[in-house]
């Protein structure tokens, strides 16, 4: 097995310095499958670099690997310098896809990962984390199920893409892609998100050995995206802990009004047998359009295949 970095260049700094894309390729004695795995598609995720780098070192000290497999821990480099979701031309990453490469900055990266980094790979990890005040938990799905259960750990949803996501491009061009978020908040650990991506690569067969985690998974079609309308502070029922479980119907949040402690806005769910997909740390302020919580209404069950 061999492992070996590059850097990839895109546009230049102030100071004539380029931004630089550091991609790490494992190559295997033998022939398979070539997956790569993406972290910091967003700048205020790190931990979702920190886990590609935790893969780094867990693939170095495997005796046997098939195929290959490509990292890139920090995909988004000028979101994660200002550690901000928006990039610092006020464009947001995974909805610039497949990038421009004499466009705006945003532009040139996406077009950089497409055009240079991941070329030749049939199937893209494309790993995200919750935010130091936001949990997340749930795989996002483009089109192949058996690809984002065998992550395991996360429900998955079906169904809900954007225009200029990575996931949209790679599928157009018949490349497998998922999408999982996890933790954030007070969720620190890594296990989710680095255990799901070892079960891809088994899965992939870049790895021998069974998948870890559950044996299945919910499917999740329809969800709320519950968005702040108006300023106040948010004060939630529900604890970042509780993602990935059952919330019980009915108000769980409301916005106050700092001024006269009125209710300014209510937040609920509105059915029985619902699960917290995503929701924040409170209380905190908020303005119209920030995010409050995500919910999700299963509706089947997935097997997590090699477990």
């Amino acid at each position: 097995m061999e492992r070996n970095c590059r850097d990839v260049r895109v546009a230049n700094r102030i100071d004539g310095s380029p931004w630089v894309i550091r991609v790490i390729e494992y190559q295997g004695d033998a022939p398979g499958s070539s997956t790569a795995i993406l972290g910091g598609m967003y700048g205020d995720k790190p931990m979702s670099c920190l886990a590609v780098h935790q893969i780094d070192r867990l693939l170095r000290n495997k005796a046997e690997l098939s195929g290959s497999v490509i990292l890139v821990p920090a995909a988004n480099p000028p979101a994660l310098e200002v550690g901000n979701r928006i990039n610092p031309d006020h464009l947001a990453l995974n909805r610039r896809f497949p990038g421009n490469i004499s466009g705006f900055l945003t532009d040139q990266i996406a077009r950089a990962l497409v055009g240079e980094v991941l070329v030749g790979v049939d199937c893209i990890l494309d790993l995200h984390s919750g935010t130091p005040s936001m949990a997340l938990w749930y795989t996002y799905d483009f089109g192949d199920l058996e690809l984002s259960s065998a992550f395991g750990y996360l429900p998955v949803i079906e169904g809900q893409h954007s225009p200029g996501q990575l996931g949209t491009v790679a599928t157009e061009r018949g490349v497998g892609l998922l999408l999982p978020e996890w933790g954030g908040a007070t969720l620190t650990q890594f296990t989710a998100g680095v255990e799901g991506a070892m079960n891809i690569l088994k899965f992939r067969g870049h790895l021998p050995g069974k998948s870890s985690g559950p044996k299945s998974v919910p499917l999740i079609r329809d969800r709320q995206l519950l968005l702040a309308s108006t300023h106040g502070a948010l004060i939630s029922t529900v604890e970042p802990s509780r993602v990935g479980g059952p919330i019980n119907k009915g108000t769980f949040a409301e916005i106050v009004n700092v001024t006269n402690g009125s209710t300014g806005e209510e937040f609920l769910v509105e059915e029985e047998q619902a699960l917290l997909l995503m929701t924040v740390m409170t209380p905190t302020m908020v303005k119209p359009g920030d995010f409050v919580a995500m919910i999700g209404y299963q509706a089947d069950t997935l097997e997590v295949p090699n477990s």
